[in-house]
């Protein structure tokens, strides 16, 4: 009998261990993976800020679609004040 409750707490104990593993693998994991996903966003916005800004829309509509996006920094290196694109430009 005690042999076996002996047997039994070490099993408990190794299953505890392997589950606070696991768990430390899991948090590390969703760490590299949310770096990951915030690096692809920052990416992604480049390009969308980039296309939108070159698109061949008015400059009201063009800023519009810009400040729409869902992840838009109002503080970011590239400033949202665009010239008309010259299909649509007053002057031509």
């Amino acid at each position: 009998n005690k042999i076996r409750e002996t047997y039994r707490e070490e099993e408990r104990r190794k299953k505890k261990i392997r589950f606070k593993r696991k768990k430390k693998i899991r948090m590390l994991l969703v760490t590299i993976v949310a770096e990951m996903l915030k690096e692809y966003t920052v990416v992604l916005a480049g390009v969308l800020e980039h296309l939108f800004s070159q698109a061949p829309f008015p400059r009201r509509i063009r800023l519009h679609i810009l400040y729409s996006l869902p992840f838009h920094n109002s503080s970011s290196s590239h400033p949202l004040l665009l010239p008309s694109h010259p299909a649509y430009s007053r002057h031509s």
